[in-house]
């Protein structure tokens, strides 16, 4: 808890001293990230896969390219690359999207967010290679034209598998979607959600894959059930897509509706569900950018909604980064 309590600290620092250069920041949460001991439910496992990389294992092409280049060095260097790769991309997009101007305004938020909620550091530990790949969407999405960040989705297939099956959704996101398709979209979804319609077939077909094992496992132990961190990022999904003075471009406002989707429809089948984080990664970016923008052209009582669901966001994300072992306390 002191490491990570100090890691929040060092974070802070290039804000609190005005200090346009994020250096500190992305070196401090590298070597946290690289250096850290037995912090994340996969670590141990990720760390077979490092000493056994050279014996006949299988793992995705890309991360099994980075495993075998950094076997010289050892896996803790292996962990520091990955931290440094990924939040450097992470801040380049979050700079590059806010503007020079804007970033200093944005920025703490979108960090402690990061920090907090469920989709950011502390999956970055857990769901290493998936998280990889959710940064280079992240950055591929917004940072680079057209063909160029289809061979960032190409290469985020090749470090998860699970990009395959997102890959469509962000092609789409490109086109604009009409306010009346999303809201039917979303209204039938949470019909689907209530009555648990989609469960059944998806459990189903999904015992006819190699994910068997895995599907049954989660069904019976793990469950993302209906509690208050659902409910509040539902709440909040709801919030800043269907707000009548909305703000965003129809490309940040088509993720939060496939992220809407996707948890409605898949909240308790968790082998699909944590797709839905390809899109939460975007929240980093959107939060702080939709609060300040409503809160300038809002009304009193609009105001009083928005913030009290913002800050009851942040308490919720913090309280189960707090009390869930699988995060950063240890």
């Amino acid at each position: 808890m002191v490491r990570f309590l100090f890691l929040l600290f060092i974070c802070s620092i290039p804000f609190i001293l005005k200090d346009k250069k994020s250096y500190l920041l992305i070196i401090t949460y590298s070597i946290y990230y690289g250096f850290r001991e037995g912090i994340g439910v996969d670590y141990f496992a990720y760390e077979a896969i490092f000493n056994n990389i050279n014996e006949d294992f299988w793992v995705e092409p890309a991360y099994g390219v980075l495993n075998i280049l950094f076997y010289p060095v050892g896996f803790k260097w292996l962990n520091f690359f990955i931290g440094l790769m990924t939040i450097y991309l992470i801040f380049r997009t979050l700079k590059n999207y806010f503007g020079e101007t804007n970033f200093r305004k944005y920025i703490s938020y979108s960090i402690l967010i990061f920090l907090f909620a469920p989709f950011g550091y502390g999956f970055y530990v857990n769901g290493v290679r998936q998280a990889i790949a959710m940064t280079l969407f992240f950055y591929g999405y917004l940072n680079l034209n057209q063909k160029v960040k289809y061979l960032f989705y190409a290469l985020a297939s090749l470090f998860h598998l699970s990009s395959l099956f997102i890959i469509p959704f962000f092609i789409i996101a490109e086109k604009k979607i009409s306010n009346k398709i999303m809201l039917l979209s979303v209204l039938i979804s949470l019909i689907v959600w209530y009555f648990k319609l989609i469960r059944i077939p998806i459990v189903y077909l999904l015992n006819f894959t190699p994910y068997a094992a895995y599907v049954n496992e989660y069904l019976s132990s793990v469950k993302t059930g209906t509690g208050i961190v659902f409910i509040l990022n539902i709440s909040l999904l709801v919030i800043i897509l269907f707000h009548k003075k909305n703000i965003l471009d129809h490309k940040i406002k088509n993720l939060i509706f496939f992220n809407l989707v996707f948890k409605l429809l898949f909240y308790d089948i968790n082998l699909i569900y944590r797709m839905s984080f390809y899109f939460d990664i975007f929240l980093i970016l959107i939060i702080p950018l939709w609060y300040f923008s409503v809160m300038k052209i809002t009304t009193k009582s609009h105001k009083l909604i928005n913030n009290f669901v913002f800050v009851l966001f942040y308490l919720v994300q913090i309280s189960f980064a707090f009390i869930n072992p699988n995060f950063m306390l240890y």
